[in-house]
């Protein structure tokens, strides 16, 4: 498992083989010998993909969903994602066997019984809080060592809730927003501190 955990997910090799197969996924399912229906079925496909997409840019941007405006990478990323969501679904009708494997997502994986958090059950229904327990937590920064990578960060925001600051605290979760990528350095929960 740490060998999982150690794959550069963010540039390097392990991104080129996935950007190469996913390519080729999407080229499997959308070259094909042009007839009139295939021509039609293909560009509602695109056509599909590009409104849902809008659709979904549209409501981040409304909603204010991520707290930062979204960028032309991410919004290209966004429509050619769409774009090949619905050339796979248009696939899965009067096409052969290959296409239909290939187009269809492949299934989740199922959580193992021995990776449970507590063998208790969930901490919120089983955890008493203590008596010293204070009524609210506290936020602040942590600086993150960046020993394996050489990164240099600015600090991290950090929220401890009033479990996490008793004398004998339970094991927490850890919540990372994507990126970090907030409005300011800070954390991005809401104040709760009196």
């Amino acid at each position: 498992m740490d060998a999982v955990l150690r794959v550069n997910i963010i540039d390097g090799p392990f991104v080129g083989v996935v950007y190469t197969l996913a390519l080729g996924a999407v080229l499997f399912i959308a070259v094909r010998r042009p007839t009139r229906r295939g021509i039609i079925t293909g560009s509602s496909a695109l056509l599909a993909g590009s409104v849902t997409a809008f659709v979904a840019l549209w409501l981040v941007k409304l909603t204010n969903t991520f707290g930062v405006e979204v960028s032309v990478t991410t919004s290209i990323w966004v429509y050619l994602t769409f774009a090949a969501i619905w050339l796979a679904i248009v696939n899965l009708w009067k096409s052969r066997w290959p296409r239909k494997v290939v187009a269809l997502p492949p299934p989740p994986p199922t959580p193992s019984p021995s990776r449970t958090p507590l063998a208790g059950g969930a901490l919120w229904a089983n955890w008493i809080p203590s008596k010293d327990q204070p009524a609210a937590g506290t936020s602040g920064s942590v600086t993150i060592r960046n020993s394996l990578s050489g990164f240099r960060s600015r600090p991290a925001g950090l929220y401890l809730p009033p479990a996490a600051l008793v004398k004998d605290p339970p094991l927490l979760p850890l919540c990372h927003p994507a990126h970090g990528a907030t409005r300011q350095p800070g954390p991005v929960l809401p104040e709760t501190d009196p």
